[in-house]
């Protein structure tokens, strides 16, 4: 069995919609598929796990030419097509009919026609009538926190994360991750208000190798007297998730990896397929809206931070309700769907 995904990742979009596709595909490895990735130039640097796979890399934007290359490099049918790319449509799913048996669309936009057989869009609330007008009659949607797309090590931590949460519990440990290249440099922002609170407390920070502001956070990291950790590509994020009292990142695909753990977050959002997640989150309690991309400064991280730290029992029910709007099964559910 054979699967090509096609997701891009850059600096400015993250690394998002190719981890979304790489869950997805070491779920098919593990099953014994086998699996080819479509990318754009350097998007290896933002996420170097998809060189495990056959990888055909291109620089066109023209449908025809990308599908072409594609044909070329796998001239044999392809069991599945696998598209998460928010400029690609029916044009270029319909393209594919030719050469894959089905195909799977990922989304949480709704704003644009598809061609495929199976739908995702792991949005919390996300319902049918959202798609009603984007999809086949036939089409199989998959939606809501049901199918979030996570690694099975969160699956796997979530009963003990959960289990050392308590009312009452100080915050002791902090997360912060702003998605794999943090292009806004919010992570530093959020640093300078941890510095200047003068908090005692340990912090983890996450970011990969390719992160534009990297060399900025670590000289932050280095000079402030709480227990600071710059991760860089870390293989751990779930563990390190599992251990935080409170995170601070953006409402994208770790928002799920943070609701299965239990953790509350405090958000910012930068990108317009976040604002859905981010405004759901904060509806059901488990998350803090500290405001939009570049316009959040460290003033106004450090006056919330202090604010929910010095209301423990307000930071529990935050991980209460995030622990229950995702399980951590997502990926189990699709792999039965599809």
């Amino acid at each position: 069995m054979f699967a090509v995904f096609r997701a891009d990742a850059s600096p400015v979009l993250g690394g998002g919609q190719v981890m979304r596709c790489l869950i997805i595909a070491e779920a098919l490895k593990a099953a014994g598929w086998r699996c080819g990735f479509v990318c754009n130039q350097g998007a290896e640097t933002v996420i170097p796990d998809i060189l495990r796979h056959d990888v055909l890399f291109v620089s066109s934007d023209d449908d025809a030419s990308v599908i072409a290359q594609m044909v070329e490099k796998w001239p044999r049918p392809w069991d599945l097509g696998v598209i998460d790319h928010y400029k690609l449509n029916a044009g270029f799913e319909n393209r594919l009919r030719a050469h894959a048996g089905k195909i799977l669309v990922i989304d949480d936009l709704h704003d644009r026609p598809h061609d495929c057989d199976f739908l995702l869009d792991q949005t919390l609330g996300r319902k049918r009538e959202d798609y009603a007008s984007w999809v086949p009659p036939g089409c199989c949607c998959l939606l809501g926190t049901a199918y979030a797309l996570l690694r099975p090590e969160f699956m796997e931590l979530r009963a003990g994360s959960l289990e050392r949460r308590k009312p009452g519990q100080p915050l002791r440990r902090v997360f912060i991750s702003f998605g794999a290249t943090d292009h806004y440099n919010i992570a530093r922002r959020a640093l300078e208000a941890i510095r200047d609170l003068d908090l005692a407390m340990d912090v983890d920070v996450v970011m990969a190798g390719g992160a534009p502001h990297i060399d900025n956070v670590r000289k932050i990291a280095s000079k402030m007297r709480q227990n600071v950790t710059v991760h860089v590509d870390s293989n751990d994020v779930a563990g390190l998730l599992s251990m935080a009292d409170m995170a601070l990142g953006s409402p994208g695909i770790s928002s799920w990896e943070r609701c299965c753990l239990g953790v509350p977050v405090l958000l910012v959002p930068w990108a317009d397929n976040q604002k859905d997640n981010a405004e759901a989150l904060e509806d059901a309690g488990a998350a803090i809206i500290l405001g939009w991309g570049d316009e959040v400064t460290s003033e106004v991280i450090a006056n919330v931070f202090s604010k929910v730290t010095d209301n423990p029992d307000r930071l529990a029910a935050m991980g209460d309700a995030a622990s229950r709007t995702c399980d951590g099964r997502g990926i189990i559910r699709l792999l039965f769907a599809v």
